[in-house]
């Protein structure tokens, strides 16, 4: 692959394509917006820490005509000349830059650990991330060369304000042309450093291992070794959201014992309801004076039942006895009366168009 390395890539204010020939238009809108040339990627592992020299932060180069774009650290800023030190040796063992032709060629890293003074400026969901040097920026590529790689042709980037001072080492077209300070002018100037991506040593051993898992679990047969390639990254990570069979067998067990327990307990509430005793209503006060009423409760209760057994010279089926009314007394049905008449007399019942009054039996009788 070949990644982009020119101020283009992180401000996309590049565009200057304005001839009517079409052609020439469809090439400087590819320079404008890096396409990459896909080439065979080498795959470089880096489990450990690398810690670069102090003489590295910072360390500015200014690259020659046209562009004179500012780049941290650049590994090869003329042909024949490298500056290695400041990058892993695994990195450097594959990387090519073109030089002049804003593009350069980067090995993938699986495992990767980000450098010391580096940091994770973006982290994907399969394990891959993409390294910063610390104070800078990801700004991905418009154009996306490797789903496998979403990060490699983007550009790290760190903006100055305007008149801020930064000492560079120049270079023209073939060697170091001086040391100087270099002014911002504008506050779109910006300096840039190169992205080192690839599969995080962390997130790489944890998506593995649970593929693997999941897929001798399922299969019941050994799955291949993932080759050490974002493809196969990719493919573990998505391997690993698939659940094994002792998992789905767990699921099952968990809900056939809730279904029982639930079963238990509404079984058990039937049979308490059907033992619980059935409730007995009072008996109707009909005039009856030898009506039996049965009330529940205590030995008390059992009492004043017993001695609601009226006979005949003790009951009167009025709400007072006869001696204490007074003839010509209004009835309970508001009309004047000659003779004592009793609430619960026939008469009065059917004076009542045949409606049936009950009365309710708890401390004596309430009347009508």
């Amino acid at each position: 692959m070949v990644s982009a390395r020119d101020s283009s890539t992180a401000t996309k204010t590049d565009d200057d394509s304005t001839e009517t020939d079409e052609s020439t238009k469809s090439v400087k809108t590819t320079t404008a917006e890096k396409s990459i040339i896909v080439v065979t990627i080498a795959v470089e592992a880096l489990t450990t820490t690398f810690t670069p020299p102090a003489i590295c932060t910072g360390h500015l180069s200014q690259m020659s005509a046209p562009g004179y774009a500012l780049w941290l650290n650049e590994p090869q800023p003329v042909e024949g000349i490298q500056v290695s030190e400041c990058y892993p040796s695994q990195f450097m063992k594959r990387y090519t830059s073109l030089v002049n032709e804003s593009s350069s060629i980067a090995p993938l890293m699986s495992p990767l650990v980000c450098p010391k003074g580096w940091k994770t400026a973006k982290v994907w969901e399969n394990g891959y991330i993409a390294c910063c040097a610390s104070g800078y920026n990801l700004a991905p590529p418009t154009v996306t060369s490797d789903t496998d790689r979403p990060a490699y042709g983007g550009t790290c980037y760190s903006p100055f304000t305007v008149g801020q001072t930064a000492t560079v080492t120049a270079y023209d077209s073939e060697n170091i042309t001086a040391t100087a300070d270099w002014v911002a002018s504008s506050s779109a100037d910006q300096a840039y450093a190169h992205v080192i991506d690839g599969f995080a040593l962390d997130l790489l051993v944890t998506t593995s291992t649970t593929a693997s898992t999941s897929l001798e679990t399922t299969s019941g047969a050994p799955s291949d070794t993932p080759s050490a390639s974002a493809s196969a990254a990719a493919s573990s990570s998505k391997g690993s959201s698939k659940l094994s069979g002792g998992a789905i067998a767990g699921i099952v067990i968990g809900c056939l014992a809730v279904v029982g327990i639930a079963l238990g307990v509404l079984f058990w509430l039937f049979r308490r309801r059907r033992s619980a005793p059935t409730e007995k209503h009072l008996g109707e006060l009909d005039g009856d004076p030898h009506q039996e009423f049965e009330v529940h409760g205590s030995p008390a209760d059992s009492a004043l039942a017993s001695s609601l057994t009226a006979t005949e010279g003790r009951y009167y089926t009025g709400s007072v006895p006869p001696s204490e009314m007074v003839s010509n007394e209004v009835d309970t049905i508001g009309r004047p009366s000659d003779a004592v008449m009793s609430p619960l007399s026939a008469e009065v019942i059917a004076a009542r168009n045949g409606r049936l009054q009950r009365a309710e039996l708890d401390s004596g009788w309430k009347g009508y």
